[in-house]
């Protein structure tokens, strides 16, 4: 069952942009089936995949947070297929909870995702490089392969008979490496030094605190929690979630006002400048956005747990547990091989625009108008066509055939004016999917605007683009579409500031 695995493991494609992320150390958790070899970890919740012992080339999925006699289910025959479901899904945390989805639910799933460039280079490397294709009907093959599988036959080690009988999840031991996350998984190297901290501090009413920094060899760790009071937790849950139905919503607008809402699901960045030097987040970028995707809420239902990794948060820099956490982890590479000597460092956390959903509209030709009010200012604005375009774009099938896709262009002003980082113009309608193996390119560049082609699994997902200096329209396309649509309804995205920026002087830490 190594044979392929291994195999691909020199290929050296890592796949932890795709959520199954290989660490030769992994630990198991309580669940984690006997005799098993584990291949990836999605970084959240503590859901891992891994061959088993005995069952030949099979993949499993292992969720802790999963219900009794839920926690491991099959999800592909051998690991060539996993490859391809991924290709289908373009994250394998789309795999895990299949067994417990319907085919609607799912496939809203997969449309929802929007890949980001590393993502995208990972899939386009399993297609080129691999020659391997999406699974036609990831859904079906998923079900199919569960409904066959006897999953009594599965052995466990005795942590997790013990733990059936103990409301507290089981928790591995805590370390923190570079890239790893809180239950331990994952990273390079050794675990690092943790430099306490325990700075807190306030944005406006929002509530943060700096635990720790942990130094490793490659660079620095740094942890952040926000925190919030219960009844903010519960006001939200009612409202979105009163019959206890946790299952976010397919519309793309609803996600959008959930997202905006959720106390417990904030984005900021953050960036290190050590020695008036910014350092890279990851060996990338100079800023990184934590999203914090690992909570502590303490107003869950009766039988549902929080995530391992919370606990494991909670536990072990004590924090309150009757209040919610909001908890995220960003690593930043130290400018040379080994970590420099630390004359100054600061850290600033910067907010990132929260999306509103706003009204619908059509438009036909230049000239026609919009009116609309600013849900936040209360200002009256004019949308104005200027030029409204069906823009073509080649797309190349095979080596010897192409196919055209289309999509409306609008270039519009607005009086008052508005930045362009304040507002969005979305279609409404998904793109078009794409059949396997397309590689699209960039349409032609209209007048005053930019493009670029951002491609998902199964092709292209969306057009963006912003006007050329001196030009005072404000540009949208719409979704991809293999036939030239009839119309086009737009819907208007208010996005707000993110507010001032705060700046810790993390220094003392280190001398003290």
């Amino acid at each position: 069952m190594k044979k392929v695995f291994q195999q691909f493991r020199k290929q050296n494609i890592p796949l932890d942009a795709l959520g199954a992320g290989y660490d030769p150390d992994a630990c198991p958790y309580f669940c984690t089936p006997r005799g098993a070899e584990i291949i990836g970890q999605t970084g959240s919740d503590g859901i891992h995949f891994c061959f088993v012992r005995g069952f030949g080339e099979t993949v499993f999925a292992v969720s802790p947070m999963n219900g009794a006699g839920e926690y491991v289910h099959p999800i592909a025959e051998n690991f060539t297929d996993f490859l391809r479901l991924l290709l289908a899904c373009g994250d394998a945390a789309l795999l895990e909870p299949l067994h417990a989805l319907s085919r609607e639910e799912f496939d809203a799933l997969v449309r929802s995702q929007t890949p980001s460039e590393e993502q995208r280079t990972v899939l386009d490397a399993l297609r080129c490089r691999l020659g391997l294709l999406p699974m036609e009907d990831a859904f079906s093959y998923v079900r199919t392969l569960q409904a066959s599988f006897d999953c009594a036959k599965l052995r466990f080690t005795e942590d997790f008979y013990d733990n059936d009988l103990r409301p507290e999840p089981w928790i591995p031991e805590w370390k923190v490496r570079f890239g790893g996350n809180f239950t331990g998984l994952g990273g390079e190297g050794r675990a690092g030094r943790e430099i306490p901290v325990g700075k807190t501090f306030s944005r406006g009413v929002e509530r943060f605190l700096i635990p720790a920094v942990t130094a490793c060899a490659r660079g620095l760790v740094v942890d952040l929690c926000r925190q919030t009071e219960p009844d903010e937790i519960r006001a939200f849950m009612a409202r979105w979630f009163p019959d206890g139905d946790e299952a976010a919503p397919a519309d793309a607008e609803q996600r959008l006002r959930l997202e905006a809402e959720n106390p417990l699901n904030p984005d900021f960045r953050l960036r290190v400048l050590l020695n008036g030097r910014s350092l890279s987040h990851s060996g990338s970028s100079l800023s990184h956005t934590v999203s914090f995707g690992t909570v502590w809420n303490p107003c869950l239902p009766d039988g549902v747990q929080n995530d391992p990794g919370a606990r494991a948060v909670l536990d072990h820099y004590g924090l309150d547990p009757s209040c919610g956490w909001s908890i995220g982890r960003a690593c930043f590479s130290w400018p040379g091989a080994r970590r420099p000597a630390i004359r100054s460092m600061t850290l600033t956390l910067s907010g990132t625009p929260v999306c509103l959903p706003g009204p619908h509209f059509r438009v036909s030709t230049p000239g026609d108008s919009v009116g609309f009010t600013h849900p936040l200012t209360g200002v009256r604005h004019t949308l104005t066509v200027q030029r409204y375009t069906l823009q073509e774009i080649p797309i190349p099938a095979s080596s010897s055939s192409r196919r055209t896709g289309f999509c409306r262009v609008l270039a519009y002003t607005l009086s008052p004016a508005l930045p362009a980082s304040r507002i969005q113009l979305l279609d409404c309608a998904e793109s078009d999917r794409m059949p396997a193996g397309n590689a699209p390119f960039a349409p032609d560049a209209a007048p005053g605007a930019a493009f670029a082609v951002i491609g998902g699994a199964d092709g292209p997902t969306a057009l963006v683009f912003g006007g050329s200096a001196g030009d005072s329209c404000l540009t949208a396309a719409g979704s991809l579409h293999f036939a030239p649509p009839e119309h086009t309804e737009w819907r208007i995205v208010f996005c707000e500031p993110p507010g001032e920026d705060v700046t810790i002087d993390l220094m003392p830490f280190f001398t003290a």
